[in-house]
C-alpha cells in the first residue's frame, strides 16, 4: 500500500553510471559526514537554490521533481520552503553512523530539535538517510533509486519500462507485465488519458528494498507523486511485484489532474481500479461486505472526512471501504460525475450538500444504497467437518517441536501464547463432488488473543499454496510471506485460513474472503483446523498436484492482507523489520532441514528463503 509522499527522482539512471566503482574504495569518516551535512544545512537555511543544487549530482538536478526534496522519511518539502522550515523549527541533522558501501556512502541520522533525546516523539525526531557518490572528484548527494538499481535490467511494454534485479528470470513474469499493461490501458481509457510517456516501474525484491529505493519504510508498493498545491507526476512506481495496478492508478490520477482532497479519496480511486498489491479491485466490495456490522466498520460520512493521520493507520479497513464506495459511485453515476464531485471546492466542509448537488442523494442515502449492493454479493460456502464419503487425496505428517522457523523464533513469555500453537504436525486433503476439505493438525491450539485497545484478534494462521503440476503453460505466482518457491514452481491457488478463509489467484491477488470463522474452523479438543473450499475455486485434483503448507501468527485483519504477521512484530517482540520469513513451521519430509531452508533468508541481501512444494 501507498503512503502519500513527494519525491525528487533521478529517472534515467541507466544513461549515466560512469561514476560508480566496482569495488569499495571509499573511507568516508563520520567527521567528513558531519562537515558535509553542516555545510548542506547552511545552504538549506540560506534559501539559495543554486547553492542547494550544488550539493547534488548533476543527474539528480536535471530530473523532474527535484524541487521536492526529502524532509524526512515519509514526507518532503520544496527547495523554497526549507529556509522557513529550518528557521521556524531549529531542526539540526544528527548523524548516528556512516557506512562505506561498495558504490556509495550512506549517512544514517535524523533531523532533531536541539536537545531532543526522546526517539519516540516522532514530531521532533525524523530519521533520514543520505546517499553520497563521487562525481567530478567531489562528494554529492543522490537518491537511492538512482544508485541501487544502476546495474538492473529493463523490459519495455507499451506503457512501462520495467526495471528489475538481474537475478530475476523475466520469462517467469511476462504474464504479470502483460496484465499490468492491459490494465493501465483500461484505466487510461476510464480517465480519458493518453499516456505520452512510459512509466518507470521498479521491481524490488523485498518490502525492505521497496522502501529503501524511495527512502521509505518497508512496504509492498509506492508511487511517486506530489500533492503539494497540485499533482506533480514523476512517472515512477516501485513494487515487490510486477503487477501492482494500485500504484499505477495513483500515477494516472495525478496525470489526470485529480485534486488531492484527502487520503480517503486518493486511496479510494486507486483501490477502486487497482485493488492493492495482493488484492483485486473486486475484493474491496467483499471485504467491506464482511465488515458490515462489525467493530471495524467505519461509516461513510466519517470515512471520507477523516484526516490522513486517522485514515492511514487503519488501512486494513479504510482502503477497502474507500475503494468499494468510490467504485460504487463511479459505476452508478459515471466517472465524469465523480470527477465533478471531486473537483467541487471545499468538498470536505460541504460533503453532504455536494453529494446532493452532484448525485441527487445525501451521503447517508448513498451509503444505504452502497450497503444494499454489498449485501447482494454471494458468500463463499465453507464447511467445517469432513463427511465420511469424502475421498482422501493427500496426507502427510510433519515433525513435532520444529516450530522455530529458521531456528531463532520464540513464543512470547505469556500464557495466552500457547507454545506449540504454530507447530504443524499433520496435513490432510479430502474431496467429494463439490468441495475439497482440509484438515491441519497442530501440536496445540489457542484461544484468540484480543487487543482491547484496537479490537484486533491474534492467533495462528495457515497458508496453503497449490501447484497443479504439469499442465498447459500458464503463469504461477512465486512467493508469499518472505519465501519463494523452487525454480519452475509457484502456485495456481493460495488459501489463507484461520480467522476466516480467503483465496488468491495465480497473480497473487486475493479475490474472495469470508467473515471471521475462527471458532468454527478450530477444534481445540482435536487440535485441528478443518474447513472446505468449493471445487469450483480449485479444480479436480490429479496425482501431479503439489502443496506448500506453512503456519505463523495472524490476526482477523492481517489474514486478509499479508496473511501472516512478520515474526518479530508478534513473536519476538518489537516492530517488524522483515528480518525473517513469517513462517514458524512449514510442511517438510523428515529428510529436509527446515532450519537450513528458512535460514537462507537474508533481509540485508534482499534474499528470500527458497522452499519446496510437496507432492505424493
Amino acid at each position: 500500500m501507498r503512503r502519500v509522499i513527494a519525491l525528487h527522482l533521478s529517472l534515467f539512471f541507466f544513461a549515466s553510471c560512469i561514476f560508480f566503482s566496482c569495488e569499495n574504495k571509499y573511507s568516508y569518516s563520520i567527521k567528513e559526514a558531519r562537515q558535509f551535512m553542516a555545510a548542506y544545512t547552511t545552504a538549506l537555511r540560506s534559501g539559495d537554490e543554486q547553492n542547494i543544487k550544488s550539493f547534488w549530482s548533476k543527474q539528480s538536478v536535471e530530473r523532474q521533481g527535484f524541487d521536492f526534496m526529502h524532509l524526512w522519511i515519509g514526507s518532503a518539502i520544496s527547495i523554497s520552503e526549507w529556509q522557513g522550515f529550518l528557521d521556524s523549527t531549529d531542526y539540526v541533522y544528527t548523524i548516528s553512523d556512516v557506512q562505506n558501501i561498495e558504490e556509495y556512502v550512506l549517512i544514517n541520522g535524523a533531523w532533531k530539535k536541539p536537545g531532543q533525546r526522546n526517539e519516540d516523539e516522532t514530531d521532533a525526531v525524523h530519521p533520514m538517510q543520505f546517499y553520497l557518490i563521487q562525481e567530478d572528484e567531489r562528494w554529492v548527494l543522490m537518491n537511492p533509486i538512482d544508485i541501487i538499481p544502476h546495474k538492473w535490467k529493463r523490459y519495455e511494454t507499451d506503457c512501462f519500462i520495467f526495471i528489475y534485479p538481474p537475478n530475476i528470470s523475466i520469462n517467469n513474469h511476462l504474464a504479470e507485465m502483460e496484465q499490468l499493461d492491459a490494465e493501465c490501458k483500461s484505466m487510461c481509457a476510464a480517465l480519458d488519458l493518453t499516456l505520452e510517456k512510459k512509466i518507470e516501474y521498479f521491481k524490488a525484491l523485498t518490502p525492505r528494498q521497496c522502501g529503501q529505493l524511495l527512502l521509505q519504510p518497508p512496504a509492498n508498493g509506492y508511487a511517486a507523486s506530489s500533492f503539494h498545491d497540485k499533482f506533480q507526476w514523476y512517472n515512477v512506481a516501485v513494487s515487490t511485484t510486477f503487477y501492482n495496478p494500485h500504484e499505477v492508478m495513483h500515477l494516472l490520477s495525478a496525470l489526470a489532474g485529480l485534486p488531492y482532497v484527502n487520503a480517503a479519496f486518493c486511496e479510494g480511486i486507486a483501490v477502486a481500479y487497482g485493488g492493492t498489491t495482493f488484492q483485486t479491485a473486486e475484493f474491496a466490495h467483499i471485504y467491506s461486505r464482511n465488515a458490515l456490522g462489525t467493530y471495524d466498520f467505519i461509516s461513510i460520512p466519517k470515512l471520507f472526512t477523516m484526516n490522513d493521520k486517522e485514515f492511514l493507520p487503519k488501512s486494513y479497513i479504510t482502503y477497502q471501504e474507500a475503494g468499494s464506495f468510490v467504485r460504487f459511485l463511479i459505476d452508478t453515476y459515471g466517472i465524469d460525475c465523480y470527477t465533478k464531485f471531486l473537483l467541487t471546492p471545499n468538498i470536505l466542509k460541504n460533503l453532504n450538500k455536494t453529494a446532493l448537488n452532484i448525485f441527487g442523494s445525501s451521503i447517508k442515502e448513498l451509503e444505504k444504497n452502497w450497503m444494499k449492493a454489498l449485501n447482494s454479493i454471494p458468500s463463499l460456502e465453507v464447511k467445517f467437518s469432513i463427511p465420511s464419503h469424502a475421498e482422501l487425496i493427500f496426507s502427510m505428517k510433519d515433525s513435532e517441536f520444529d516450530d522455530t522457523g529458521g531456528g531463532d523464533y520464540r513464543y512470547p513469555n505469556r500464557a495466552s501464547f500457547v507454545k506449540g500453537c504454530c507447530d504443524l504436525t499433520h496435513f490432510e486433503v479430502y474431496k467429494d463432488s463439490l468441495h475439497m476439505y482440509f484438515r491441519v493438525r497442530l501440536r496445540e491450539t489457542m484461544k484468540p488473543l484480543v487487543s482491547h485497545v484496537v479490537g484486533e484478534k491474534f492467533g495462528p494462521g495457515i497458508v496453503i499454496a497449490l501447484n497443479k503440476g504439469e499442465q498447459p503453460e500458464r503463469h504461477l505466482f512465486n512467493f508469499t510471506n518472505e519465501v519463494q518457491f523452487e525454480t519452475a514452481m509457484g502456485y495456481d491457488v493460495k488459501i489463507n485460513a484461520g480467522f476466516g478463509i480467503n483465496i488468491s489467484n495465480h497473480f497473487g491477488k486475493m479475490y474472495v474472503s469470508t467473515k471471521n470463522l475462527y471458532e468454527q474452523i478450530v477444534d481445540h479438543q482435536e487440535r485441528t483446523y478443518t474447513f472446505s473450499v468449493p471445487l469450483s475455486h480449485l479444480g479436480e485434483p490429479t496425482e501431479e498436484w503439489r502443496w506448500f503448507v506453512g503456519v505463523g501468527m495472524s490476526s482477523d485483519r492481517v489474514l486478509h492482507f499479508s496473511g501472516l504477521i512478520p515474526v518479530p512484530a508478534i513473536i519476538s517482540g518489537g516492530k517488524s523489520t522483515h528480518g525473517n520469513p513469517a513462517f514458524m513451521d512449514i510442511l517438510l519430509p523428515e529428510s529436509m532441514d527446515q532450519k537450513k531452508i528458512l535460514g537462507t533468508y537474508n533481509a540485508d541481501k534482499n534474499q528470500f528463503a527458497v522452499v519446496p512444494m510437496i507432492g505424493k
